[in-house]
């Protein structure tokens, strides 16, 4: 939660972001049409659940051009 709290900081203080976090796939699937990112930050320290969430959220149709870190 801090290095999220840092990275949204540190994002939308630049006035060129607006951030939108979520930690759980469900909400982050039901965000993504809705929100339209322009990019996806996973937690590197979380391997496999980031492995299962990529996939979840690259099948989204809405996030089929996005790129995701």
């Amino acid at each position: 939660p801090r290095v999220t709290a840092l990275v949204r900081c540190a994002l939308e203080s630049t006035g060129r972001f607006l951030v939108k976090v979520e930690a759980d796939v469900r909400l982050a699937q039901h965000a993504a049409p809705w929100f339209r990112p322009d990019l996806v930050l996973l937690d590197a320290s979380k391997t496999s659940e980031n492995e299962d969430m990529n996939r979840q959220l690259q099948s989204e149709p809405a996030l089929k051009d996005t790129p995701f870190l």
